[in-house]
């Protein structure tokens, strides 16, 4: 092959512990929990490849973590939210409120399920 993909844990040029990731073109990698928060270097491992600068950084960044902040009060309509895995969402009412999650995604309460009965 003219080129392949291999995870440099080194940082550098060195082979040392390198982890294949593909010897073809379209070769791809997608990012773990595991990475988040690190760099991550691929390089090619063809003989001077690496030393003619065939490496790269990525830099992973954790996932965000977003506190969705809602005011739980009666009106007509809602507009639909988006949650990532580990946000969060807070529901803030007045007293005599409370907060269930309904699998039926409308207002019946066959297994719905109660969260909250105090504001924050």
């Amino acid at each position: 092959p003219f080129h392949n993909v291999y995870i440099h844990p080194s940082g550098s040029c060195d082979q040392s512990d390198s982890l294949e990731i593909g010897q073809t073109s379209g070769t791809t990698y997608t990012f773990t929990e595991e990475d988040a928060g690190s760099d991550v270097y691929f390089a090619c491992q063809i003989s001077g490849h690496c030393d003619a600068g065939q490496i790269v950084k990525v830099t992973v960044a954790p996932a965000p973590v977003i506190v969705l902040d809602l005011d739980w009060i009666i009106k007509p309509s809602y507009e639909d939210e988006t949650a990532m895995v580990g946000d969060t969402i807070q529901f803030n009412f007045a007293p005599f409120h409370n907060v269930y999650i309904h699998p039926s995604g409308s207002c019946d309460q066959s297994d719905s399920l109660e969260i909250g009965q105090t504001s924050g």
